[in-house]
């Protein structure tokens, strides 16, 4: 849903997530192992447990290739809606990268895999990140940008597979 990528609206997403990109990150939860379940909650994704525990994955997924991730501040500006960052539950973010074009395989993913600490990280650094708002969402929505360069060097986030393949 970003400038570069052709979709223009959010039900383009929406079909483009249910069609193809919910399959693959299900394809790398099986890979793993992982005895999981799709639940499409606001809070969180997918359940899935781990050691006896149920953990919690939110998912994110860019069309083309970026440098940075988008973190949500406000979902909708005209209602105030607050974005992701603030009412995710998840104990990880998955955040991809998927080409444009059909099949739109994901190329590159990573995870942030402690989501809690990721939060508190940005929200003592929030304002020193550019601000970027689109209409391409549920409304006029207002991101933050940050690095990924940076995220990786604080060990904040990690790659989990590339186009060579599955990390």
């Amino acid at each position: 849903m970003d400038g570069t990528s052709g979709v223009t609206t959010f039900e383009e997403f929406l079909e483009i997530e249910t069609r193809y990109l919910n399959s693959q990150y299900d394809a790398y939860y099986r890979r793993r192992g992982f005895s999981f379940r799709r639940v499409n909650l606001k809070g969180h994704d997918v359940e899935f447990r781990y050691n006896g525990t149920m953990k919690k994955i939110e998912e994110k997924t860019r069309l083309d290739v970026y440098s940075d991730m988008l973190v949500e501040e406000i979902q909708d500006i005209d209602s105030g809606s607050k974005g992701w960052i603030y009412y995710c539950d998840a104990d990880y973010l998955l955040y991809g990268f998927a080409y444009s074009y059909p099949p739109h395989r994901i190329h590159l993913a990573y995870v942030v895999p402690d989501f809690k600490r990721f939060r508190s990280w940005y929200l003592s650094e929030r304002d020193r990140f550019k601000e970027y708002e689109s209409c391409k969402g549920f409304g006029r929505t207002l991101f933050r940008v940050v690095s990924l360069r940076e995220l990786r060097e604080l060990c904040l986030i990690k790659m989990l597979w590339s186009e060579d393949g599955v990390l």
